[in-house]
């Protein structure tokens, strides 16, 4: 990241997006009667914010030294531990709930699926359940590290390559997103699914290193920082009554980039920039940790044979999950990243800067 560069609207819309999964996975979990929204798009966006951000912060310094190795163990050290509180999570939810149920093997089966999800392994493909049923939240964190890892190979004739990748990936997922009707479950449903999910990352996270750089964020006009926010939710609570495939990819190429450009433009005041900084801290912790929530509330109004309004339900879990963010992240999440980085990163005055990550 260039000096004195500074992105901080970029938080805001990340706390943005991971309230708009959160919201639509409410509607999965406890009351699937209300409308459904493209929200599933948000992945999308924080696929998009990653390769921005990425290519901002290590773009040059992996052209002047920064090697494969260290940058991946800066960013494995960063999006790890709280990837295995979710996973740890989810698993003792998953395995409750089937105690619960009677269902055969729920030990061993929520010992299997946890230990996997925390090492992104996505074995609930095995199951025939989905990629990560211990924490479906985890599937994109797989392609988000992929991507990243992809993003900081180096050799010869790469440049082409990558571009001859981004047009494949674009054309693969257009046909992938016209077969299905939608990308919504692409990257963790099923076998088929989950293989889709290299088209879906490659194609937002190149764009998104696409507009970093290409400058379109100094190139744009500046903006109030009210218009990205809104364009954003907009393009995640509209519902199109027909063709979504075109409105998903149209969105993810066209909508997303123009976004983030704007967004990274934008300039804000102290008050500002201290509540997008805090909607960027939790956003990733409640992203990971929200469903096994909805889920172990969901089930203990089962066993309690009580049922509050949709209204209720979803000020208890924000709640819950808003709180438990901010516990494991201050005192779990940190402190296992910061032991984590005087092992693995030695030298404290020449330490990478870990950037949040956009999931």
């Amino acid at each position: 990241m260039r000096r004195g560069e500074n992105f901080p609207l970029l938080d805001g819309l990340r706390g943005v997006a991971a309230g708009a999964v959160l919201l639509y996975h409410a509607r999965q979990i406890l009351d699937d009667r209300l409308p459904s929204t493209s929200a599933y798009l948000a992945v999308d966006f924080f696929f998009m914010l990653s390769g921005f951000v990425v290519c901002a912060a290590y773009g040059q310094r992996l052209k002047t030294g920064l090697t494969w190795s260290r940058f991946m163990t800066i960013r494995l050290i960063r999006l790890w531990p709280m990837l295995a509180i979710g996973a740890v999570l989810g698993g003792a939810v998953w395995t409750v709930n089937r105690v619960l149920e009677r269902a055969p093997h729920p030990l061993e089966q929520g010992l299997l699926i946890t230990a996997s999800a925390a090492l992104l392994l996505p074995s609930g493909l095995l199951l025939g359940t989905q990629a990560y049923p211990a924490d479906n939240p985890i599937w994109s964190l797989f392609f988000e590290i992929g991507a990243n890892a992809l993003y900081a190979w180096r050799t010869r004739g790469r440049d082409l390559l990558v571009r001859t990748a981004v047009v494949l990936s674009l054309v693969i997922l257009g046909l992938l997103a016209w077969h299905d009707g939608t990308i919504a479950n692409f990257g963790f449903n099923d076998l088929g699914a989950f293989v889709a999910g290299v088209p879906r990352v490659i194609v937002p996270f190149a764009l998104g290193v696409l507009v970093y750089q290409q400058t379109l964020h100094r190139r744009l006009s500046r903006v109030p920082a009210w218009l990205p926010v809104l364009l954003l939710v907009v393009a995640l609570y509209f519902e199109p009554l027909a063709q979504a495939w075109i409105y998903d990819l149209t969105v993810v190429a066209v909508i997303f980039p123009l976004i983030v450009a704007l967004a990274a433009g934008c300039r804000l005041g102290e008050v500002g920039t201290r509540l997008t900084w805090w909607c960027g801290e939790l956003s990733y912790p409640a992203y990971l940790i929200h469903q096994p929530i909805l889920r172990a509330f969901r089930a203990c109004e089962r066993m309690a044979h009580v049922r509050l309004s949709f209204t209720g339900e979803l000020a208890v879990t924000i709640t819950a999950t808003l709180a438990l963010s901010w516990l494991v992240l201050r005192f779990v999440d940190k402190p296992v990243r910061r032991a984590l980085d005087r092992r693995f990163l030695k030298d404290r005055n020449q330490r990478e800067v870990l950037l949040q990550p956009a999931l």
